[in-house]
């Protein structure tokens, strides 16, 4: 049995700016425990032709307020943030594709993405007591699409009908897609108005990826302090109330045990759900249970296609900016690809590539294009031959691009965040079964703020700013500023004082 002063379980972003912070303020004695061979958690990168490729965390959301921004701005990393200022949180393309060649310009879906979004992100959110059950998003967005065919649907022909529908599948994939959830009527319709929107970019790339933030985090801390390939299989709190000890014990899958003065807990809330029942004892309070289970926690897949040479649809530019490709799928025009052979459907009955919301060349790398998964597609694809999949990759983008020679991709890389055991998926969501008490609860301190023994941190429970790299850090450190203020230490500083700046400047 090891005795130490705080263990952090998970070495993500909430796990190592919780080590850094606690080193800076004067507690030495942190280890952190970690399942996975890596550092990261849910943000990681594979090194493709010697540049990182974001697997999981990819954009910065938000300036103003937003650490990892501010961390990137500091060290000298070039950030590329996105110049549209979208108030809407929803990106509308220059063009729509279909994959029977057609070009549909924005100019005919504008007026019905403006007036989604006037429907249900602006005039029914407010309206609505974040405590009353109310509808999900997806039955709003129903509503508001039957209302806007009322309006202005009388006169469209066939055609256009058909990529009305087609255009309101694209918002609602967006929304899916943007939100982790499965289905949109699992997202609460509230739940945009609880997500804190910081002021500046809603998109920012970071040079070599988000990975170099969380390099500059690492660089803080003692590599000995941090142990890889050891999961924790015990949290027991049962004397965490005794005036006396107040000790934690820590029990790892190879039999080390830890006894530490506080324990905090930053794995994903998709782990929690499936085992925070064996994972602590005794078990959490049944309104932390019921917290952590109302909340939802989605997934969505990256499928990387890479050729030797840029992509054939890609236009070179000054400051090689990414180039997005949307798609429009019209069920009339059935659509086959000879080298799917995989028998499984998503809930919809489609085979997995069919629906592709987007695609887009990654930043600096433009002989890869990246593709963006549901989590029903990502779920398929995480089990799919390498040598089909890339097959059919080559089939998909060959039909989408008519008008191109596509040739053979050298390579496929795909995520695989839903079937890893220790995450369950990619990130939470405000889930239509969340109420006002689980927000109270959910990520209270045991057993108590006073006496914090063991604690919580990660984008799950970063009210407001869920889902995010920013409210992963935050968390972090306000768990952090707990266990210092419960020893009668004051935080001194600001956490972006840790950081060097650099003799390179961002490029805004």
């Amino acid at each position: 049995m090891t005795s130490t002063k705080v263990v952090i379980v998970g070495a993500g972003f909430a796990g190592v700016t919780a080590a850094a912070w606690l080193l800076k303020n004067g507690i030495k004695d942190v280890v952190i425990l970690e399942a996975q061979d890596y550092i990261g958690g849910r943000v990681k990168a594979e090194v493709v032709d010697g540049k990182n490729l974001d697997l999981g965390a990819q954009f910065v959301h938000g300036k103003d307020g937003n650490p990892a921004y501010d961390i990137a701005e500091k060290i000298g990393i070039t950030i590329f943030p996105d110049t549209s200022e979208n108030n809407h949180l929803v990106n509308i393309p220059a063009q729509f594709l279909t994959p029977h060649g057609e070009k549909i310009s924005p100019d005919e879906a504008n007026g019905l993405l403006n007036f989604l979004f006037e429907r249900t992100h602006k005039e029914a959110v407010d309206d609505i007591d974040i405590d009353d059950r109310g509808h999900s998003e997806g039955e709003c967005y129903e509503k508001a699409y039957r209302e806007y065919l009322a309006k202005y649907g009388r006169n469209l022909s066939r055609r256009q009908r058909e990529l009305m529908d087609a255009i309101y599948k694209w918002f609602c994939g967006y929304q899916t897609i943007d939100s982790a959830a499965a289905d949109l009527t699992e997202l609460s319709e509230w739940a945009l108005r609880i997500y804190k929107v910081l002021p500046g970019p809603r998109f920012t790339y970071v040079d070599g990826g988000i990975t170099e933030i969380l390099k500059a985090v690492v660089r803080l801390l003692p590599r000995e302090i941090i142990r890889l390939n050891t999961p924790v299989t015990n949290i027991n709190w049962t004397n965490a109330k005794s005036p006396d000890s107040g000790k934690v014990s820590v029990t790892c899958d190879n039999g080390e045990t830890f006894l530490a003065d506080h324990v905090i807990v930053t794995t994903s809330i998709g782990y929690l759900q499936a085992k925070h029942q064996q994972l602590f004892t005794p078990q959490l309070p049944l309104s932390a249970q019921t917290a952590i289970n109302n909340l939802g926690f989605g997934g969505i897949g990256k499928l990387f296609i890479k050729w030797d040479k840029p992509f054939v649809g890609y236009t070179q530019t000054p400051y090689g900016e990414v180039q997005g490709y949307d798609f429009l799928w019209l069920d009339s025009k059935p659509v086959a690809l000879l080298s799917d052979r995989c028998p499984l459907k998503t809930r919809y009955g489609k085979p997995w590539w069919y629906g592709v919301h987007a695609a887009e060349t990654v930043r600096g790398s433009p002989n890869i294009l990246e593709l963006w998964l549901n989590k029903y597609q990502a779920e398929i694809v995480e089990g799919l031959d390498e040598a089909e999949l890339k097959a059919v990759c080559h089939e998909l983008i060959q039909t989408l691009f008519k008008d191109l020679k596509v040739p053979v991709p050298a390579q496929v890389y795909r995520t695989t965040w839903i079937t890893n055991p220790y995450f369950r998926g990619t990130y939470s969501f405000i889930s239509s079964k969340v109420r006002k008490q689980d927000l109270k609860h959910l990520g209270q301190p045991l057993p108590s703020v006073s006496n914090p023994r063991v604690l919580f941190a990660g984008e799950g429970f970063a009210n407001g700013f869920i889902s995010t790299i920013h409210g992963a850090i935050l968390t972090g450190q306000a768990q952090a500023d707990l266990i210092l203020k419960s020893k009668g230490t004051q935080p001194t500083g600001q956490l972006l004082d840790m950081f060097s700046s650099s003799i390179g400047k961002s490029k805004l």
